[in-house]
């Protein structure tokens, strides 16, 4: 209290040192009834100290006069104020000199004592500063760690500090200062807080692993449910008593779904596993654990077996690359390196090699999880052995291509007897012999031979088209002569279901930048599609128009319509809808596969549209026009027809090599026939054609090793040589122009087209 007397005003403190005369007056009156009037000084003496040591000099100065007064006045003659005897003068000048020095050191003792406190406010703020410095630097600290971290004051769990982390996983609510049963109140009940309360009661510190918690991260939010690990230690003071508790954490939610879905995925392939009746389990799920950086890694016994290790091994981050085989090693190392530095998904495929050579393919999923600061932390994920897989998709392919084979082979033998067929049919149509019934029968044959010969190219069009193998021959093609030639190829059948078919064309150029044939084979499909799909007497519509740069082709009909269900998978391979018992729509689902695949190669889109059943459909194709200094004036073209030439055909057999010849004489061509590959070899060197027509599977020699003999002979080196043979597949055109072939075609042959070749 003394300390702080100097701060008050001037005027109260010279009422505080005549209060002090005053007590000290009243005091030596007193006393002096008992001690005698001759000792007037007695108390003065102490209070000019105490006056002096309080308020200051001036103080000091007023008592010092109140004790001289006073002093005067005891000495003289009692109560006058006056000193006539010179040991009274003496008293009076020694309590004059005694007071002044006690009031000097009284004043000393002031002053000493102002520094003091100075002295001591000023050590205070600099502990005061320094331990803020202090804080502050062990906040930083708190913040970078990459777990969440807190700490806890009294029995109420009082938050005192927490690091970012932690203000991550609570969502940043305010709880300094506040209980954590405050803080959190729907931590009621959890657990949580039980156990804290039993670390602060006992002093033994706690550790929890996957502890679910529901934590409101948002306000007004459904709580979330979470997991964590955490160890509890208890902060002590210097007696030993619990004063706080320290918390340390990780949020592993993320880990705990991953297991979580790992549990269901095992479960689900073991069930899997037991219906097939397997014998290796069908999910093969490891699991790895990596903290960053990359250095020691955590493996399952399952993992560890993936890359042929025991359960009891340990894994680092050399010997796990140096597991992977030489050819997929960079490829996992850098597929690491963009999940860690780029924060990309790991997904990549690779094989794990044995000691004694063995290896199994392996597929790796996972992802780098990242601290509050954003570094990376861990690296979690799980393995997948696809061994079994990739010898499925090797078995599959290895299905394919004998598919592909089968097929071809099937066209082959089937092309066989209906190249002879075709060709007969077309020369009884060509011959004058009069006779309706045999015309007829005549037509009838060549439509049947074409539609088997179309079902075929169906077949290996889809088996081309899966696998890539389609080369669309590109020039510019007006989609109005495309869609007027599909109309004169699907007219039979529109006919002969009484049909009414109207089209209507654009006024605008409709060129595209396409393969004409393919063209024609999409909407001869779409317009076969609706002429069988609708009952007898339907309405087909065709319309070409033009917009924003596209055309686009649409075939409308009234006939059955689709359900809603069928639409999405109506362009699959093999889907059709429904068909009457007699099967008179024909055809085998192929169809709409092939417009699909085709338009997409001409990069175009197909659609379709159904109001639903018995409501017909309608199908949209959309094109993209070719630039118009692209596109070249067919019209200006002329048809010129090819002359005569001399021709030789090379075929075993007999029928198809004679029914050809047919075809070529009514033509106008000179046509020789050998069945023989040797004799046709030895003829061409005495009377060279100008032509030869050879088949490819012939016995002896085939039409590959005759071609090339061909064309080392001068006669015939530079003859046109076309390979005539029921094998239509791309490798086959290849290896035919390989051999020397000028081109291909493929049985039963357009006279067209082998007329326009032969030119």
């Amino acid at each position: 209290m003394f300390a702080n007397i100097e701060d008050v005003a001037l005027r109260r403190q010279l009422l505080i040192a005549l209060a002090l005369v005053g007590a000290t007056t009243g005091l030596q009156l007193l006393l002096s009834l008992f001690i005698g009037a001759r000792t007037p000084f007695m108390f003065f003496i102490p209070t000019v100290a105490l006056a002096a040591a309080l308020l200051g000099r001036l103080a000091a100065a007023v008592v010092l006069f109140a004790g001289v007064v006073y002093g005067v006045y005891i000495l003289g003659p009692t109560y006058e104020f006056w000193v006539d005897e010179p040991a009274d003068r003496g008293a009076l000048l020694a309590f004059v000199v005694v007071g002044t020095l006690f009031g000097y050191l009284g004043d000393r003792v002031r002053l000493i004592s102002r520094r003091a406190r100075s002295a001591e406010a000023a050590l205070s703020t600099e502990r005061v500063n320094s331990e803020r410095d202090t804080l502050a630097t062990f906040q930083e600290m708190f913040d970078q760690a990459p777990g969440f971290m807190t700490m806890l004051r009294g029995p109420d769990h009082v938050y005192v500090l927490e690091n970012e982390s932690h203000r991550n996983f609570h969502g940043h609510r305010n709880v300094i200062g506040i209980p954590i049963r405050q803080a959190f109140p729907e931590l009621a009940g959890q657990g949580i807080i039980e156990i804290l309360d039993d670390v602060y009661r006992s002093g033994v510190p706690r550790t929890a692993y996957g502890v679910p918690v529901q934590l409101r991260r948002q306000p007004q939010a459904e709580p979330e449910q979470l997991y964590m690990d955490f160890v509890c230690q208890p902060l002590r003071g210097k007696a030993g008593q619990v004063m706080g508790i320290f918390v340390e954490g990780f949020d592993v939610t993320e880990q705990k779904v991953m297991r979580d879905a790992l549990r269901v995925a095992d479960a689900k392939a073991t069930e899997a596993d037991q219906r097939l009746q397997l014998a290796v389990d069908a999910a093969g799920l490891g699991v790895f654990y990596c903290p960053l950086p990359l250095n020691h890694i955590y493996w399952n016994d399952t993992c560890k077996a993936q890359f042929f290790l025991p359960p009891e091994a340990e894994v680092d981050a050399e010997l796990f690359y140096s597991l992977i085989a030489a050819d997929d090693r960079d490829n996992v190392k850098e597929a690491i390196r963009r999940a860690v530095e780029e924060g990309a998904d790991y997904d990549v495929e690779y094989r794990t090699v044995a000691p004694d050579g063995r290896s199994r393919w392996i597929r790796a999923k996972g992802r780098v999880y990242r601290g509050g600061d954003g570094t990376p932390a861990r690296f979690d994920g799980i393995t997948i052995d696809i061994q079994q897989q990739k010898e499925a998709e090797a078995a599959l392919q290895t299905a394919n291509r004998q598919k592909d084979d089968f097929l071809a082979m099937l066209a082959h033998e089937l092309r066989n007897p209906l190249a002879p067929i075709s060709s007969a049919a077309t020369v009884l149509m060509r011959s004058n012999h009069g006779d309706e019934q045999v015309l007829r029968m005549s037509q009838m044959i060549d439509r049947q031979v074409k539609h088997m010969a179309g079902l075929l190219d169906d077949l290996l069009d889809v088996s081309r088209v899966t696998r890539g193998k389609i080369v669309l021959d590109r020039a510019p093609v007006d989609l109005k002569t495309a869609v007027a030639d599909a109309a004169e190829q699907v007219l039979p059948l529109i006919k002969k279901r009484s049909h009414q078919l109207t089209m209507h064309l654009a006024p605008e150029r409709t060129v595209v930048s396409g393969d004409a044939k393919r063209l024609v084979q999409v909407f001869v499909n779409l317009l076969m599609n609706a002429a069988r799909y609708t009952p007898e007497g339907g309405v087909i519509d065709l319309l070409l128009s033009v917009d924003d740069g596209q055309a686009e082709v649409q075939v409308r009909d009234n006939g059955i319509g689709l359900k809603a269900e069928l639409i999405p998978q109506l362009f699959d391979l093999f889907v059709q809808g429904e068909r009457a018992v007699d099967r008179q729509q024909g055809g085998l689902g192929i169809g709409l596969s092939l417009v699909k695949r085709l338009t997409e190669l001409h990069g175009g889109t197909v659609a379709v549209h159904s109001p639903g059943p018995g409501q017909g459909s309608r199908f949209i194709v959309r094109l993209p026009l070719a630039e118009p200094a692209l596109v070249a004036d067919a019209a200006a073209q002329a048809d010129a027809s090819a002359p005569a030439k001399r021709i030789t055909i090379v075929d075993d057999n007999e029928d198809a090599a004679q029914a050809l010849a047919a075809l070529l004489r009514a033509s106008g061509h000179k046509v020789t026939v050998e069945h023989d590959p040797l004799v046709a070899l030895n003829n061409a060197a005495v009377t060279p054609a100008e032509a030869f027509l050879l088949d490819i599977g012939m016995p002896v020699m085939d039409g590959y090793t005759l071609a090339r003999r061909l064309r080392e002979l001068p006669a015939t080196r530079d003859a046109r040589i076309i390979a005539v043979s029921g094998y239509g597949q791309e490798q086959d055109r290849q290896q035919a122009l390989s051999a020397g072939f000028d081109a291909l075609v493929v049985k039963p042959a357009d006279l067209e087209r082998l007329s326009a070749l032969l030119d």
